[in-house]
């Protein structure tokens, strides 16, 4: 009975003597923290197949969405007045312009020399051959005045020839000689809008 006791009361002053062991001890056998996720540590989201990608990765606009807006404007306007120099050669134009210089009503008001108003003219309407529709208006000019001219012609049937609605130019005065009814004239008479191949 006295060695069990004995034995007790030894243990019992050890571990008075060296409390540093019991802490290491707990400490030891502590749960391990979870590790603190950073921002690399974060799987990236997935952007969908061709999406543009806005920002940088500081959180600044791309090089690419800086310029994309320009790029979009130079298109529209690149398309826009190319639309306008085939309007401005097409033969519907040609033959609008000359019915007006051999016009006599439209050389009395504008005088010699009937030109486009401008080096570069800007064709209003539309000149839709293969559906058959045509409807345009631009500004012409003379020796002696200005104006402006307007031709709209339909084709009834498919393939058929055109016929005119109005040809009539409008002087700076606001008075428009009706040239189609004053003459007769059909600026498309003779001319032949068959699409080449």
């Amino acid at each position: 009975m006295m060695r069990p006791l004995l034995r007790h009361v030894v243990q019992t002053s050890r571990q008075a003597r060296h409390p540093s062991n019991l802490s290491i001890r707990a400490r030891t056998l502590a749960t391990p923290r979870a590790p603190t996720p950073t921002l690399h540590s974060e799987a990236p989201t997935p952007r969908p197949p061709g999406s543009v990608r806005p920002l940088t990765d500081d959180g600044t606009v791309s090089p690419f969405m800086k310029v994309f807006p320009i790029l979009v404007l130079i298109g529209a306007g690149t398309s826009i007045f190319y639309y306008n120099y085939r309007k401005t050669n097409s033969p519907v134009t040609a033959a609008t312009m000359e019915a007006l210089r051999t016009s006599t009503a439209a050389r009395a008001a504008l005088g010699d020399d009937i030109d486009f108003e401008h080096s570069l003219p800007w064709i209003w309407g539309q000149i839709k051959v293969e559906l058959g529709r045509v409807d345009v208006s631009f500004r012409v000019k003379g020796s002696k005045s200005k104006g402006i001219v307007r031709f709209h012609s339909r084709q009834q049937e498919r393939n058929g020839p055109f016929e005119p609605i109005q040809f009539a130019l409008q002087t700076p005065d606001g008075t428009v000689l009706p040239l189609l009814e004053m003459e007769g004239r059909d600026p498309l008479a003779g001319v032949d809008l068959t699409p080449k191949a």
